[in-house]
């Protein structure tokens, strides 16, 4: 059976914004009447934001995904680096050697890892850049798992994290030749900025930002 969530307003937010923050299940219709699960229920507008933050964990449920918290140091999260940086040196050749430093000298306490049947897929982290922003780092998913809306649940549950940490920005840099990155980014209302430190100056870095 279906959930038929009936929002009593005369306003809706447009599929357009709903769809910019999270990949909407198939069972779930945004409009009028949102599908989710079982029984009927009516909800009022100002509950709207509610539902709309539990869809992106039904779309992991499923999808079979679980996503964890953990930091830098974790050992799964060291292996898909490792994929990572493999996948960006098959990109960039000898020219990624200038961002290994970036990305390996400082701990990370916030990191996410998305399992699927238990086996890592996926990760993300952010570290402080400053007092009201957050950088975004590290967002990978394995070749046999992308193309199914994973980097963007581990997004999402990225900012999720720094809305919760009081930033009210978010930042991230990434590659001219990684494409599916930007168009993920753009997607979710990023947008390009100037290249901050480390990165000004680098035209091979694409530096984007966002106001949470």
């Amino acid at each position: 059976m279906n959930l038929s969530i009936c929002v009593k307003s005369t306003n809706i937010l447009p599929t357009s914004i709903v769809k910019s923050c999270i990949d909407t299940p198939k069972h779930v219709t945004i409009n009028r009447r949102i599908n989710l699960v079982k029984d009927d229920l009516t909800i009022h507008e100002s509950d709207l934001c509610e539902v709309l933050k539990a869809l992106p964990i039904l779309k992991e449920r499923k999808m079979g995904l679980e996503i964890r918290n953990t930091d830098s140091k974790n050992m799964d999260f060291i292996e898909l680096v490792r994929l990572l940086d493999r996948d960006l040196e098959e990109r960039y050749g000898d020219l990624q050697k200038q961002y290994d430093k970036h990305n390996k000298d400082d701990y990370i306490n916030d990191v996410v890892i998305a399992y699927k049947d238990n086996v890592p897929v996926a990760c993300g982290a952010f570290k402080k850049y400053d007092d009201c922003t957050a950088e975004i780092k590290r967002i990978f998913v394995t070749k046999e798992n992308r193309q199914q809306g994973i980097s963007k649940l581990i997004l999402n549950k990225l900012e999720e994290l720094i809305r919760s940490r009081g930033y009210k920005y978010a930042v991230l840099e990434t590659g001219i030749k990684q494409l599916e990155a930007m168009n993920l980014y753009k997607n979710a209302l990023y947008e390009i900025t100037a290249n901050y430190e480390p990165y000004a100056g680098n035209t091979n870095s694409v530096c984007m930002r966002k106001v949470l």
